[in-house]
C-alpha cells in the first residue's frame, strides 16, 4: 500500500487484522491530528477510503487478477471525533465478491459498493460508503 499510496506511508498506515472478508487497517494519531487534537478529517477519509481500496486489492490479488481498483463515488459521515488511534474496517460479502469479479471477467470493468467504519471509545465515530471500480490496467 505503501509504494502504491505514498499518502498511507505518511500517515503510517499498516494492516492490523484480514481474516478473508474483513480488513482493518490502523494509523496512530500523532502524524494525523489536528489543531482539537483529534483525528484530522482528511486522514479519517483517507484510512477510510484506503480500508475499501486496500481490501479490493487483496481479492484481486487472491483472484489472480489484473485490474486497478479506483474510488468513483463516496459519502462520509463524522459523528464523534477519533482522539485515538484510527482503525477503519472494512467488510465484504464473499458472495458479491463472486459477482464483482465474474462481471470484471465478462466487461472488462465493474463496480462494488463498500462501507468503512472507524469506532472512537465504544462509539461509532465516523462511516464511509463508497463505490469503487475495478478496471482493466491499460
Amino acid at each position: 500500500m505503501h509504494a502504491e499510496i505514498p499518502l498511507a506511508k505518511a500517515m503510517r498506515i499498516s494492516v492490523e487484522s484480514y481474516d478473508g472478508s474483513t480488513l482493518t487497517l490502523c494509523a496512530p494519531l500523532e502524524p494525523n491530528i489536528n489543531h482539537k487534537k483529534t483525528a484530522f478529517g482528511g486522514s479519517i477519509y483517507s484510512i477510510l477510503v484506503l480500508s475499501g481500496w486496500g481490501l479490493l486489492w487483496i481479492k484481486i490479488r487472491e483472484n489472480n487478477l489484473h485490474c486497478s481498483v479506483v474510488i468513483t463515488k463516496s459519502e462520509t459521515a463524522f459523528p464523534k471525533p477519533v482522539d485515538g488511534e484510527l482503525n477503519a474496517i472494512c467488510k465484504i460479502d464473499p458472495e458479491k465478491t463472486d459477482q464483482l469479479f465474474e462481471k470484471f471477467k465478462r466487461n472488462g470493468k465493474a463496480k462494488i459498493g463498500l462501507t468503512s467504519e472507524i469506532y472512537s471509545g465504544g462509539f461509532l465515530a465516523a462511516t464511509f460508503k463508497g463505490t469503487y471500480a475495478l478496471l482493466t490496467r491499460k
